[in-house]
């Protein structure tokens, strides 16, 4: 092993070597799980049961895996949109996380100041996270819970690039409140935003492998966007960044007006129409495409 391309490869190593691990250590099922008893399998079966569909509609979660919920993963035009929408979470992240320190340090402050000072920053950040789950979990609803953290980090760059940063210290520090807090809620909104709308089981597995994959590829953009040479104002930093919370905004507001739309056209149809065009079987298929499932927006 030579220096840090060495390392990398040790690191690289032990996540393939944990993944192939993984596929014959992790249960299927609960059934499968060895170390639960009867009564406690029953438990968890219902529970999926009940987590597998909507008020509306049960779909399966005992299938076994299927290659045509791959592929319905992968043509399924929810996910993609979703991957915009993680995006105006992981690039401004990954980017603040290098450069937050450095900009403090332009304020006048030390490397340790500097890092204890983000500290504060990132409480905020966890405070906000926590807050835009329970309400989202509250209201049964994901979108707001995107559109206005990321507002709010939106106007936390405007900030940051219109204040002359060396008179005003402590206002360009306030504005990197809103950058962290506004961005962080939207990984966690953005995965369960996507796990109610994707069924049955394989596919939602499937689909949120996908969809959390290309999310945190986010970070070799982000990582790389503060330029040194543009200390400190950052104009291609700070301007990529409000760029990508502008996407993400656009595809959570398409997202919810494109859910909202096809639930109506299936409230359209009561439930003996349906079931007396399907069998049950043919339901729990379908997954979220069935007519009886209703998307979460």
């Amino acid at each position: 092993m030579d220096g840090l391309g060495g390392v990398a490869v040790l690191e690289g190593a032990l996540s393939v070597l944990t993944g192939i691990a993984v596929f014959f250590i992790l249960p299927d099922s609960p059934e499968s799980a060895g170390w639960l008893n009867q009564r406690e399998k029953q438990f968890l079966r219902r529970r999926l049961d009940q987590d597998s569909g909507t008020r509306e509609g049960r779909v399966a979660s005992t299938e076994k895996f299927q290659l045509k919920y791959l592929i319905a993963a992968l043509t399924d035009w929810k996910i993609w949109f979703t991957v915009l929408v993680y995006w105006g979470s992981t690039i401004p992240n990954y980017a603040m996380t290098f450069t937050a320190p450095q900009i403090i340090t332009y304020l006048g402050y030390t490397a340790a100041e500097a890092q204890l000072l983000t500290v504060p920053i990132y409480a905020g950040a966890l405070i906000s996270t926590v807050v835009c789950a329970i309400l989202a979990d509250k209201y049964k609803t994901r979108w707001p819970f995107v559109v206005f953290p990321y507002t709010a980090a939106a106007i936390g760059f405007i900030g940051l690039l219109a204040t002359p940063q060396a008179r005003l210290p402590g206002l360009t520090y306030a504005f990197l409140f809103p950058v962290t807090a506004g961005c962080y809620p939207g990984v966690i909104t953005v995965v369960s935003w996507a796990a109610n709308n994707l069924a049955p089981s394989s596919k939602r597995a499937a689909g949120l492998g996908l969809s959390l994959t290309l999310a945190n590829a986010g970070g070799i953009v982000g990582s790389n966007i503060f330029l040194a040479k543009e200390a400190p104002r950052y104009w291609t930093g700070y301007g990529l960044c409000m760029a990508f919370i502008s996407i993400a905004i656009a595809s959570a507001l398409f997202l919810r007006f494109t859910l909202k739309r096809e639930n109506h056209k299936r409230d359209q149809y009561s439930e003996e129409e349906i079931r007396e065009k399907y069998t049950e079987e043919q339901l729990l298929e379908m997954g979220d495409a069935s007519p009886l499932y209703r998307y979460v927006y």
